[in-house]
């Protein structure tokens, strides 16, 4: 019989987390980016540095910041390298991969106010967060949901819609960025609106996060993972790291 998951129900406080202890579970971590004492430029690397000379808007570049500053501390915090000395390179599609660990697997994402960081050794993972704005993009639909799925979202409510719309929205992306091969994938032919769906295909699964206010959210995980821990990044656990 196939282990339970475990899932949590709240975003845990950084001092519970165990990263000694991953095993075959799955971290996810919520991090603010409006926040910029996060930022440690120290620890970031030049071109990291540069990217984030690029944005134009102060909010995008202090987020920009933020996150990879909370990335570098998380992933040194489990793989027990230096942050600063963390090298990434790419998949054959794309997807960030850090060259220095053959275990250890991570996905980024972000909307304006919050990033999500998952850490998994189990194998590749997919987190997606997105802000739910009053103006519904529909015009994207065709390009993201099935025939089906559009059909059945034109008979809700406005404030239903909102919501169908954005945790679908993120549970495709989530699965494309597990996946690895993006925009090869065609996200039409994959159906993911229905409230109680959770194993995706015989590969993935679908897992659900706590609550992020104003947002919708999602997880992609292999199969083999058992348990979602969820945290909330504070600078204080990581100060110290280099």
């Amino acid at each position: 019989m196939a282990a339970q998951l475990k899932e949590r129900n709240h975003w845990q406080s950084a001092d519970d987390a165990q990263f000694n202890s991953i095993g075959i579970s799955t971290d996810v971590w919520l991090i603010d980016l409006q926040a910029p004492t996060l930022i440690q430029p120290n620890v970031l690397s030049e071109q990291e540095i540069q990217r984030a000379q690029r944005f134009v808007s102060p909010k995008r570049r202090i987020g920009y910041m933020v996150a990879h500053t909370a990335l570098r501390h998380l992933l040194s915090a489990y793989s027990g390298l230096s942050a600063k000395e963390l090298r990434f390179i790419e998949g054959a599609y794309g997807k960030p991969i850090l060259s220095d660990s053959q275990v250890l697997h991570f996905n980024l994402s972000h909307s304006e106010q919050y990033a999500l960081v998952a850490v998994s050794s189990c194998g590749p993972v997919g987190v997606d967060v997105e802000d739910k704005m009053r103006d519904l993009p529909w015009e994207i639909a065709p390009q993201v949901f099935s025939k089906r799925e559009i059909a059945l979202m034109q008979k809700l409510p406005k404030q239903q819609l909102v919501d169908v719309f954005y945790e679908g929205w993120c549970r495709k992306e989530a699965l494309v960025k597990a996946d690895g091969r993006g925009l090869n994938l065609d996200l039409t032919q994959l159906e993911v609106i229905d409230e109680d769906i959770c194993e995706l295909n015989m590969t993935w699964s679908l897992r659900r996060l706590p609550e992020i206010a104003g947002h919708a959210s999602a997880l992609v995980t292999p199969k083999c993972a058992t348990e979602i821990r969820t945290y909330r990044y504070v600078n204080s656990k990581f100060s110290n790291s280099k």
